[in-house]
């Protein structure tokens, strides 16, 4: 059987005025869009698209078919950013953990790396500034989360629970807040997800640089974010009312 067609140009908006088919023994049938057949037909949609009528609530608009640009392929950079949203089954929590981040020369910063370095010199100036025995017990209220780690704390909203940006508290006695430092988790941007959103193999996400060609030859560059499975659950260690020598 052959298939109708009908060449579109991209970015075109059409409306389908009429289809009519012909069956193998010449009989013609006027098919109706989907929205004039009557109930139970009538409810049904795809491929619908929805049109705004002054300030109140949208509305289907009759029978409009929106054929947008799209790529067939892009070529894409490493990341510049990446943040891994992950469970942490011990802790109850769920963690958004910025792995990379853009440095102000515009390349990607590893912050465990720095973090681990930043852990190497305050061990250092400890060990050289601390005359205390080592036999001698210490109480610590929490352990040290890493400052690249973000908790998203579960809060219900209607009859549904949402993960919501949650604040630790820096370990330098600063009484400071730890900050997201990426583009993905702006600490200016309020952060709300469905719970269901951060499933139990994790999401990876990624922004960086994508380049393609457009059908006039044309070049373009843009920075794009994807979204993509994870590395599964993680811990962040984090425990209360601890002792440590």
């Amino acid at each position: 059987m052959r298939k109708p067609c009908i060449e579109l140009d991209v970015g075109s908006l059409c409306r389908t005025r009429s289809l009519v088919i012909t069956d193998t023994f010449g009989i013609r049938t006027l098919l109706k869009p989907s929205s004039e057949s009557g109930e139970p037909h009538a409810s049904w949609r795809m491929f619908q698209h929805a049109s705004v009528r002054g300030n109140g609530p949208t509305s289907p608009a009759s029978n409009l078919f929106f054929l947008p640009p799209a790529l067939l392929r892009s070529v894409e950079s490493r990341p510049l950013e990446e943040v891994l949203l992950l469970r942490d089954e011990l802790a109850n929590l769920a963690w958004a953990v910025e792995r990379l981040i853009e440095s102000p020369t515009d390349r990607p910063l590893n912050r465990f790396e720095v973090y681990l370095e930043q852990q190497r010199r305050r061990a250092r100036e400890t060990v050289e500034g601390d005359s205390s025995p080592p036999e001698v017990l210490r109480y610590r209220l929490s352990t040290e989360i890493p400052d690249y780690w973000i908790p998203l704390m579960p809060v219900r909203i209607g009859q549904g629970l949402r993960l919501q940006r949650g604040d630790v508290l820096k370990t330098d006695g600063s009484r400071g807040m730890v900050q997201a430092l990426g583009r993905v988790l702006e600490s200016g941007q309020a952060l709300s997800l469905f719970e269901e959103e951060v499933p139990r193999e994790g999401i990876r996400v990624t922004r960086g640089f994508q380049l393609t060609r457009w059908i006039d030859g044309s070049s373009h560059l843009w920075v794009g974010r994807r979204k993509g499975v994870g590395r599964g659950q993680g811990s962040s260690g984090l425990q209360f009312d601890s002792l440590e020598t």
